[in-house]
């Protein structure tokens, strides 16, 4: 019988694709228009300046651009904010717009904890994204705990974190984390199910650690390969994040490696869970 659930965030229970691409693309054509530099020069360095942080979430990654710096020197971070309000306001607006669960995600999370799931989320994002997002979307309080991304970047000191967040020193696909979070949780792994998007990252750990495996296969939307093609323009990807991801993929073919389940409408969980 399964009393745990454990589930990827991104485009998991949302697109993040579709949200964070046209807001952060926004944000740069904003930047771009109140400072006057080039569009082309200032998403070359959003890409230096993720490759150098790990991840493309890092917050104001905007204020350690170099043209930036140069532009407003003499300025400190707080002023060069305030130049620049209308561009972060600009990334905000975007994501209010486009950040969304996918049809049925909020009624399953509240039908899974009546039924007495404990849920848990597991993310590559750090936790000012990916716990906030769960915030904006109304659904932070079905989750008992939340693992992020423990990346450099630290909460100012009047903030307060939220005490089900986690932080997981190594990110996906660590099979052993994962039978550390089922057994920090006192269950046994035939306990639990684990649910993602991705095969070389979520299915694939998933299958390491023996836990039953659920693959979300949502439809493509409209614009995802147009959304896809600006993401690796300024990606935190080098060419060893390549090479990782290609080694994965090898040993996936290798171990035929597959989700125990493909869902693609996330309320069909139920039928798993409790058919």
């Amino acid at each position: 019988m399964y009393k745990l659930l454990i589930t990827d965030l991104d485009d998991t229970l949302y697109s993040w694709l579709c949200f964070f691409v046209p807001a952060l693309y926004s944000m740069a054509e904003k930047v771009s228009e109140i400072s006057g530099i080039d569009i082309e020069r200032l998403l070359d360095e959003y890409r230096d300046v993720h490759r150098e942080k790990g991840t493309v979430e890092y917050p104001f990654t905007t204020l350690l651009l170099p043209s930036i710096r140069e532009i407003y020197a003499g300025k400190n971070d707080q002023e060069i904010k305030d130049e620049l309000k209308p561009a972060f306001g600009t990334f905000n607006c975007v994501r209010t717009e486009r950040l969304h669960l996918f049809p049925g995600v909020e009624e399953t999370l509240r039908e899974l904890n009546n039924k007495g799931i404990r849920i848990i989320g597991f993310t590559d994002s750090g936790e000012l994204n990916g716990f906030y997002r769960l915030q904006l979307l109304g659904i932070a309080d079905y989750f008992s705990k939340v693992y992020v991304s423990n990346y450099e970047y630290h909460l100012p000191d009047h903030v307060v974190r939220d005490h089900r967040i986690r932080e997981a020193k190594n990110g996906k696909p660590d099979s052993e984390l994962l039978l550390q979070i089922i057994e920090a949780e006192g269950m046994q792994s035939s306990e639990a199910v684990y649910m993602g998007d991705s095969l070389t990252k979520d299915i694939f750990m998933a299958n390491e650690a023996g836990v039953t495996s659920i693959q979300c296969q949502y439809p493509k939307g409209e614009y995802q390969s147009e959304y896809e093609k600006k993401l690796i323009r300024i990606s935190s990807w080098t060419e060893d994040t390549f090479r990782k991801e290609n080694e994965i993929r090898k040993q996936c073919e290798i171990k035929q490696i597959k989700p125990d389940y493909v869902i693609t409408d996330y309320r069909e969980i139920q039928d798993i869970l409790f058919g």
